[in-house]
């Protein structure tokens, strides 16, 4: 549906120039006291009115390891989606799974400062999979090659991987 994917690069871009620009500056990315300050997502400040913390904190990083696990995860994917779904639609899903899952956030873990997209990146999965079944219940002539989405296991692996192994507010 859309030739030339512009939301997923623009994202990657948006991530690695927020990741630079917040590491030249003081302080160390995964101590909390930081990230409040490079605006992640803690629920009294976000509930007390600083509402855009919730997009905000979708492109603030801890590390250069969550930064290229977040890369890994999306980039293949997200192209994909995004051709399929179209600019649009993709960038409507991405930002309302992300704050999505900010809200949950501070729904189960209030007072713990939350950085980073997977929950918009699992949101994209999410849309794959859907898309994928609908396919296959619904011929389609948009269909995707089995072997493209094996070419996709080990971004996906790395990003899952990551984010198992932390699980949990910084």
């Amino acid at each position: 549906r859309t030739k030339w994917p512009l939301v997923t690069p623009a994202i990657v871009a948006a991530y690695i120039a927020v990741f630079f620009l917040l590491a030249s500056g003081r302080g160390e990315l995964d101590n909390p006291k930081t990230l409040i300050e490079l605006r992640g997502n803690i629920g009294p400040r976000t509930t007390n009115g600083e509402w855009w913390r919730l997009g905000a904190a979708m492109f603030v990083h801890v590390s250069a390891l969550h930064l290229i696990a977040e890369i890994a995860g999306l980039v293949q994917i997200g192209l994909l989606v995004e051709r399929l779904v179209g600019r649009m639609a993709f960038a409507v899903l991405f930002m309302a799974t992300g704050g999505h899952a900010r809200i949950c956030n501070l729904a189960f873990h209030s007072v713990a400062v939350h950085a980073g997209s997977a929950g918009a990146i699992f949101g994209v999965y999410g849309l794959l999979m859907a898309s994928l079944v609908l396919g296959m219940i619904q011929r389609s002539t948009l269909t995707v090659p089995v072997g493209v989405l094996k070419g996709f296991w080990p971004g996906v692996a790395v990003f899952v991987v990551y984010n198992t192994l932390t699980e949990g507010p910084v």
